[in-house]
């Protein structure tokens, strides 16, 4: 099916998405122009899914990505979602959501990591999970891996992982990734 893509509450291209047994496909064209990084997510309920970063190819901007059925399982995701956005990391891109959480979402994965001390925890306002990375290593956060961002530390690289934005953000008040 086709969905269109808003950006900033104005279209900016489609997402196709199709379902199968492999789960979902989604094949992104975009026509914002712009030298930022820019993201593909999807709102489902009141969660938000980043899906990934659109890449330039021949005048616009395009991403295909396949969420396996284990992906959709833990976002506990059942059906086609409808609704997709572009943020570019400023306020103001992701649709608002009027209630929100302040702690950590309960998936069992993250709750281990942050039990096992391998992950810590930000600040509860801020929603930031973070980790020691080392490409040569496992990593505390594989499960999220592809959604983190791997930042500079003072001891090193870290991976961040951010599961709920502050209210100065334009990323969702409810990010599960």
């Amino acid at each position: 099916m086709r969905f269109p893509v808003e950006y900033r509450g104005q279209e900016a291209g489609f997402v196709e998405a199709t379902q199968d047994i492999h789960g979902i496909q989604f094949e992104a064209t975009c026509t914002l122009h712009t030298q930022e990084v820019v993201r593909l997510y999807t709102q489902v309920e009141e969660r938000h899914f980043k899906i990934g970063v659109l890449e330039p190819e021949d005048g616009v901007l395009r991403l295909k990505r396949l969420w396996t059925p284990e992906t959709l399982r833990s976002f506990q995701i059942t059906e086609l979602p409808r609704r997709y956005y572009i943020d570019d990391g400023r306020p103001g891109c992701a649709p608002q959501i009027e209630n929100h959480t302040t702690s950590l979402p309960q998936d069992p994965h993250m709750l281990q990591a942050v039990e096992k001390g391998a992950v810590w925890q930000a600040d509860a306002e801020g929603g930031w999970l973070r980790a020691p990375f080392d490409s040569q290593q496992e990593q505390p956060l594989a499960f999220v891996l592809t959604a983190c961002e791997i930042q500079k530390g003072e001891h090193g690289y870290v991976a961040a992982f951010h599961w709920k934005a502050t209210e100065s953000t334009c990323k969702s008040k409810n990010l599960v990734v």
